[in-house]
């Protein structure tokens, strides 16, 4: 889809076994020659909603990626399916190598942004890659952190008892050891940039502290005002932004 300053792409690869990588370019309209990429690894809104935290841009290739529905109807009732919670850094890995091959995208310049969520998966997904011999030139983790029973135990310490939270948090612990990033941030190459927000309510300060502590590389780290980053925080998404093209530019 074209519009007047740049234009959509969508793409998507079929995987045997697994759901489709789908993921969508926003391209300058104008390429004359191979351009720097920056992949947004966001929550769990679309890859074009993800887009839309970005500016305008006649020179950057911005890549928003699209997460497979985590959820599966069984006997006519919504389940959540851990199976595609599982696959989803591999998908994150595949959109990782499609653009290594593209040839409107300059390889030495493909910077990954991962937001709120996008940080608990993406830990694996850069490990799968340095197999491949597959680095980025910067990795931002933004508003995110590690530990995923503590990220889902801070949601629930005020709605249900201690001992059903315990419980809560054994059984998450034994669904997510494989994604789990604390596993696979030591895996990261620089630079690296943490970005968090003072208020943030979704991760606790522990998780945000289990991230940086896992990280063998010291990061950049910036703490900004305000809460969680949201779709319709535009301030807070306007400051983020800021910081991380700064640090690229760096």
């Amino acid at each position: 889809v074209v519009y007047d300053r740049y234009k959509l792409t969508t793409v998507k690869l079929a995987v045997n076994g697994l759901p489709d990588v789908v993921f969508v370019l926003k391209l300058p309209l104008h390429i004359i020659k191979p351009i720097p990429a920056v992949v947004l690894f966001s929550g769990f809104q679309t890859g074009a909603q993800s887009l839309l935290l970005v500016d305008d841009s006649d020179s950057i290739a911005y890549v928003g990626f699209e997460y497979p529905w985590p959820m599966d109807m069984v006997n006519n009732l919504m389940k959540w399916d851990w199976k595609r919670i599982e696959i989803v850094p591999v998908l994150m890995a595949l959109s990782l190598v499609w653009l290594y091959q593209h040839d409107i995208i300059d390889h030495q310049k493909i910077s990954v942004v991962n937001i709120s969520f996008g940080n608990v998966f993406y830990p694996l997904a850069q490990r799968i890659l340095n197999d491949q011999g597959i680095f980025p030139k910067t990795i931002v983790l933004g508003y995110g952190g590690a530990e995923i029973s503590e990220i889902i135990s801070h949601q629930l310490q005020n709605k249900i008892n201690p001992l059903q939270l315990e419980m809560t948090k054994a059984i998450v612990k034994n669904q997510t050891w494989l994604v789990e990033p604390k596993f696979h941030l030591p895996h990261l190459q620089g630079p690296l940039l943490v970005i968090n927000g003072a208020e943030d309510e979704v991760f606790s300060p522990a998780s945000k502290q289990i991230l940086i502590d896992n990280l063998t590389q010291a990061p950049k780290v910036i703490t900004l005002p305000g809460g969680h980053i949201q779709p319709d925080r535009t301030d807070i998404i306007q400051k983020f932004m800021q910081e991380v093209m700064l640090f690229l530019k760096e």
